[in-house]
Order: C-alpha cells, then sequence, then structure tokens
C-alpha cells in the first residue's frame, strides 16, 4: 500500500515539473546543464582555440621592380648568331620576285596620288568630284585584290621574307592612307602619308643593298626608260583573268 502512495506522489511530482516548464516557455525552462550536443559543441569549439594558429602574414608586394640584374641584361640584348640570314639568303634569291612587287606597288601609290591630287581642288557636285569617288570605290578593291593574290600564291610570305613589311605598310597607304587624306582634303595627313611611304621605301632600298641585290635603276630621265616604265604600269593596272587557261589541241591535217 506505501508502494502505490509513493509511486503517485512521483508521478504527480513529474507531471507538476512538466507543467512548471510549460507555462514558462518564454524565460525558458534549464536545468543549468548542457545537453548532449552544446557540449559537444562547446568541447569542438575549446580545442579548435586552443589548437588555432593564424597563418603568417604575407608582406604586401612592392609596386616599384627591382632593376634588371647585369646577367638578365645581357640575356635580354643578346644577338641570335643565326639572326634573320634565312630570311636574307630566301629574299636575295627571291629579289627579282619582290622588287616586282614593290614596283606594282608604286604604280598603285602614283595612281592614286595622281587622281586624288585633282580631287583635292574638286568642288563638291562636280564632275571631277563625282570621278574620283568612282575611282576609288573601284581602284582601292583592285588594289586590295592584288595583295590577296600575293598572300595566295605565297600563303607564308611572311616567314620567308623581311621585305614583305614594308610591302604591307605600303598596300595600306594606298588604300587608306592616301584616300583618307583626298577624301578630308587635309594636306597635314597626306604629308604624313608621303613620310611614311618615303620612309618605307628608304628601309627597303637600304635592305636590297644590303643582303647584296641592288634595286634596278629607275632613271625616268631616260625616255626609253620612261617609256618601258609606262608599259610596266600599264600591265600592273590589269587584273588576271579568272579560271585556268585554254589549251588549244593541235588538230592534224
Amino acid at each position: 500500500m506505501k508502494t502505490r502512495i509513493t509511486m503517485a506522489k512521483k508521478s504527480l511530482l513529474v507531471r507538476a515539473g512538466i507543467f512548471v516548464c510549460l507555462g514558462s516557455m518564454a524565460t525558458g525552462c534549464d536545468s543549468g546543464e548542457l545537453s548532449a550536443s552544446e557540449a559537444l559543441k562547446t568541447n569542438a569549439d575549446r580545442k579548435f582555440a586552443e589548437t588555432y594558429k593564424p597563418p603568417p602574414k604575407k608582406p604586401i608586394p612592392d609596386s616599384v621592380l627591382a632593376p634588371p640584374s647585369e646577367a638578365e641584361f645581357k640575356a635580354w640584348d643578346r644577338v641570335d648568331p643565326a639572326g634573320e640570314k634565312h630570311l636574307y639568303k630566301w629574299d636575295k634569291k627571291n629579289a627579282a620576285k619582290m622588287q616586282n612587287y614593290w614596283k606594282q606597288l608604286i604604280c598603285y601609290r602614283d595612281k592614286i596620288k595622281g587622281e586624288g591630287t585633282k580631287a583635292m581642288t574638286a568642288e563638291p557636285m562636280t564632275p571631277e568630284a563625282e570621278y574620283w569617288d568612282q575611282f576609288k570605290s573601284a581602284f582601292i578593291p583592285f588594289v586590295n585584290r592584288w595583295q590577296q593574290r600575293l598572300q595566295a600564291n605565297e600563303p607564308r610570305i611572311m616567314e620567308k621574307s623581311k621585305v614583305m613589311g614594308s610591302i604591307f605598310e605600303v598596300h595600306e597607304l594606298i588604300i587608306n592612307g592616301y584616300p583618307k587624306a583626298f577624301n578630308n582634303k587635309d594636306k597635314v595627313a597626306l604629308q604624313k602619308t608621303e613620310a611614311q611611304y618615303l620612309l618605307a621605301t628608304d628601309k627597303v632600298m637600304k635592305y636590297w643593298g644590303r643582303v647584296g641585290a641592288s634595286f634596278p635603276d629607275m632613271d625616268l630621265d631616260n625616255p626609253k626608260k620612261q617609256a618601258k616604265w609606262e608599259k610596266f604600269c600599264v600591265d600592273a593596272m590589269k587584273e588576271p583573268k579568272k579560271g585556268p587557261k585554254k589549251v588549244r589541241k593541235k588538230t592534224s591535217i
């Protein structure tokens, strides 16, 4: 009988404790002891704080670079013993072909310069201005196709020839520099374009002398050479016909 009363009292006390906790949810019902998950978390935080060592601070790099050493400077400034000798050999061997390209560019430069000089003084909406517009619309694509054919026939020409850089430079002046200066009637731009052309010409002529392939004499005061040069430029203005050449078959009688 005593046992039953004792068990009933314990049950009432447990229920009273649950009601007390439920009634005090706003302030929390804490027995003062940590739960298992909280204890694990606390231990982990304590161990991390005891074992953690911050990484060493790296110095902030300075924006000012140290000057090159003597060894580095000599390595950068060295001269390749082979150098561009393979380019010199190729240009000397193919001098006639490369000089022919250059002479064609001279013809194109003289042509657009002659027509553009007339356009500099032409009034808008005049026959002279209309002729300039029609001329450049046909001539610039023609010169551009000339360059495309050159690269198609010589797909690796930039790797073989040193003079090709100057050829492409003058080609750009013909299709872009001169036309833009004449369009805007800009004498200063025309002078700059002329200076670039003369510098490229001087560089190329010195190069031919260096490789031992002198440029042919172009003394246009000589009537025979003048006539020969004019014929060369006339042929340079002709665009090759498309398609393979037709070969006539011999017929037996």
